[in-house]
């Protein structure tokens, strides 16, 4: 499965859980995002982990916008 974003936006932090071949758990915050619309609402900036999972292959990097 891929784990997206509910809103457009600039990543400005990646957990270390977001390494090839690592593991993260539901729940765990994976990245945070400055939305390009400040009505968006905060708990949708957090990109929190829907499910227990492994990183096959990252495909973000700081500073992209999502």
């Amino acid at each position: 499965m891929i784990v997206t974003a509910k809103v457009n936006g600039v990543v400005n932090w990646i957990s270390p859980l977001l390494e090839d071949g690592s593991y993260f758990q539901t729940g765990e915050l994976l990245m945070t995002l400055d939305p390009l619309n400040n009505t968006t609402p905060l708990n949708f900036t957090l990109i929190k982990a829907p499910f227990n999972g492994v990183v096959k292959e990252r495909n973000v990097d700081v500073g992209q916008y999502v």
